[in-house]
C-alpha cells in the first residue's frame, strides 16, 4: 500500500496519463485534398471569413479547429498545425482545388470570387470523431455582386480510432467532401463554368 506522501504523486502520474495525450494536437488542413466537380479557366480570389461565434467573442482563438477529450472526457483545444487562422488554412485547400480544376488565382481583378462563410466548423473526438459544420459559400461577378450562393449545415460522425493521424485524414476527409457538395450545386457550378 502506497504511503500517504505518495498518493498526490500518484493522482498526478495518472492524470498526465490519462489527460496528457490530448494536449498538443494539430490538424492540417493545408493538405486537404479538395477535388471540386467542375472545370474552367477564369481568374478567381477565394476568402475564407470566420464567423464563428466563440472566435468572434474571443473565447478561442481564431487557429482552434475542435476539441480532444482526455481519459475522463475533459476537452483540450486542437489547432491548426501552421498556427495560422483555420481560415487561413482552408482558403489555401479550397485554392489548391480550383487551380487542380484548371482555374487561375489572383488577388485582385478576378471575374469571380468565391467566399467561404464559416459559421461553424469544429471537430469533437472523445472515443468517436464528429465534425459540426455550418458554411455558406458565396460567388460574386466582377463588380462584387452575389451571383450564386450554397449553404450546407450538420453534424457528421467521421470514425473512431484513437491515433491523432487517423483523425487528422478524417477531418480532411470531410472538409474535402463539404467543398465538393457546396461546389457541385447547379448555381454555383453555372457561376463559375460560364
Amino acid at each position: 500500500m502506497p504511503n500517504r506522501n505518495s498518493i498526490p504523486t500518484i493522482l498526478l502520474t495518472l492524470t498526465v496519463l490519462l489527460g496528457g495525450c490530448a494536449v498538443g494536437n494539430v490538424y492540417d488542413y493545408r493538405t486537404a485534398e479538395v477535388v471540386l466537380p467542375l472545370r474552367g479557366t477564369q481568374t478567381v480570389s477565394v476568402s475564407v471569413t470566420d464567423k464563428r461565434p466563440y472566435v468572434l467573442n474571443g473565447k478561442k482563438q481564431s487557429n482552434f479547429v475542435g476539441l480532444r477529450r482526455g481519459g475522463y472526457g475533459n476537452p483540450f483545444n486542437v489547432t491548426t498545425a501552421s498556427g495560422a487562422p483555420l481560415a487561413e488554412e482552408l482558403a489555401e485547400a479550397i485554392r489548391s482545388g480550383l487551380v487542380n480544376s484548371g482555374y487561375a488565382m489572383v488577388s485582385d481583378s478576378a471575374t469571380r470570387s468565391v467566399e467561404l462563410v464559416m459559421r461553424e466548423w469544429k471537430s469533437d473526438v472523445f472515443t468517436n470523431l464528429k465534425i459540426i459544420y455550418d458554411l455558406d459559400l458565396l460567388v460574386r461577378d466582377e463588380a462584387g455582386n452575389e451571383i450564386a450562393r450554397n449553404t450546407i449545415s450538420g453534424e457528421e460522425a467521421a470514425g473512431g480510432g484513437a491515433m491523432m493521424d487517423q483523425h487528422n485524414e478524417s477531418v480532411r476527409r470531410v472538409f474535402d467532401a463539404k467543398m465538393s457538395l457546396l461546389f457541385s450545386d447547379p448555381s454555383v457550378r453555372a457561376a463559375l463554368e460560364g
